[in-house]
């Protein structure tokens, strides 16, 4: 609140609140679940063991057609 951390009160099961004083204030509210930062590692993770191994099969395969070419000629 106004540019400072401030004690977040659980309203609801659903629902939070902050206490403020009378008068203007500025509240910024930023919600960053632990779950989904890790969630996206593993994502990246996997992502990129799956691009490993589509890139070797890939490459397997380019080589036996390279084999199977030079064997036929």
């Amino acid at each position: 609140m106004d540019g400072q951390p401030a004690p977040v009160d659980e309203l609801t099961l659903h629902f939070a609140g902050i206490r403020v004083g009378r008068g203007r204030h500025e509240v910024r509210v930023r919600y960053e679940p632990r779950l989904w930062r890790v969630s996206l590692m593993w994502l990246g993770l996997a992502l990129f063991g799956v691009w490993i191994g589509v890139e070797e099969l890939g490459g397997r395969k380019r080589i036996e057609r390279r084999n199977r070419v030079r064997s036929a000629a």
